[in-house]
């Protein structure tokens, strides 16, 4: 009888022990504090929105940019800190979760509002605040015809290509002696075609990824409106080569090299603020090509000879080409296309290429 009773009373315990824990929400039946959240899952917990009360304004006009952060989970709040700023979270100001602040960009400018919590941040919210007059513009070398190959058995041909940025974005035409031009290249060298034993009359297509480049340029600051956009100047320079025998070391020296000359060119004539004339094209054609060649027989002879004889890449010509923003925003279509004839070392190429508001 007592075995009896104590059985039932075991069997009754455990059945109210169980429906109690099965009764109480989830999580309640663990003891202990909860475990503060990973660093890095506060990421997920953060949001934010980010405006300005003008989308264009002149260049170093005001413009005010507002801002809320939010933390969706309070485990988070004390990990959190928010920061508004342009170009990179480090240079960014860190600010309250909510508020607002006047700016006066120079430039078009692209705003966020980051989060930072342990181990990272991101930006939650950003904003784009464009300058007065400014356009966003394509520059793109599409194809390279081969007219006439130097070798019987077909050319090996590369292009060295460099967009040209003369604008508002680094020239301030009430400090001309800082003003400079954003230079930009191609990434590839040999094979950047994709392509090998061209002949004559053949059309080569250039990638997107070598030929096609895409920004924003703007008015040059400090002028009036249509000297402005005279003065700003959107163009390109390209130097064809024949692929021989120089390593890939020196045909990427040689590009460096050819930058840097036309960089040079370029910010003579822009510290005097004018235009190229036919003498300043031909002066920097002969220079930007010299600067490639010597750059390319001298890593040449520096990092591969070993038979006694130096056969570097030939280069066949150069071009320049270029708009004013003036002429770019009163095209008719929007585009305009260029053919560039080059010609040298028995071979005999065009190339191809637009610039095009976009």
């Amino acid at each position: 009888m007592r075995i009896a009773i104590r059985r039932s009373l075991t069997v009754t315990a455990t059945t109210w022990c169980a429906a109690t824990l099965l009764a109480l929400p989830a999580g309640a039946a663990q003891a202990g504090p909860v475990d503060p959240p990973e660093p890095g899952n506060c990421a997920e917990r953060v949001s934010g929105t980010l405006t300005a009360n003008a989308s264009t304004v002149g260049s170093g006009s005001p413009v005010t940019v507002s801002w809320s952060g939010r933390v969706t989970t309070p485990l988070c709040s004390d990990e959190v800190t928010f920061r508004v700023g342009t170009a990179s979270v480090l240079a960014s100001e860190q600010v309250a979760a909510t508020g607002a602040k006047v700016f006066r960009p120079l430039v078009g400018t692209t705003f966020h509002l980051y989060a930072v919590y342990p181990g990272g941040f991101k930006s939650v919210a950003s904003r784009y605040v464009g300058i007065t007059g400014e356009a966003r513009v394509e520059v793109s070398i599409n194809q390279l015809q081969v007219v006439k190959a130097q070798e019987s058995s077909g050319d090996e041909p590369w292009l060295m290509i460099f967009p040209i940025f003369a604008d508002g974005t680094t020239i301030d035409a009430g400090n001309l002696a800082s003003a400079s031009a954003r230079v930009m290249s191609a990434p590839g060298t040999h094979g950047m075609l994709g392509v090998s034993s061209v002949r004559t009359n053949t059309v080569v297509n250039v990638p997107p990824a070598q030929g096609r480049f895409s920004t924003v340029v703007q008015p040059v600051r400090n002028l009036p409106a249509p000297l402005a956009d005279r003065m700003s100047i959107v163009g390109f320079a390209v130097i064809a080569l024949e692929e021989d025998e120089t390593p890939t070391t020196a045909a990427v020296a040689g590009r460096n090299a050819a930058r840097s000359a036309l960089t040079t060119e370029i910010n003579t004539l822009i510290r005097e603020l004018r235009e190229p004339t036919s003498a300043d094209i031909t002066r920097m054609h002969a220079r930007v090509a010299e600067a490639a060649t010597a750059a390319v027989v001298q890593e040449t002879v520096n990092s591969w000879n070993p038979m006694g004889f130096i056969d570097p890449d030939d280069v066949i010509g150069a071009g320049f080409r270029y708009l004013t923003l003036e002429q770019i925003k009163t095209s008719s279509t929007g585009t305009q296309s260029f053919a560039i004839p080059v010609e040298g070392q028995g071979a005999s190429y065009v190339i191809r290429g637009t610039i095009s508001r976009t």
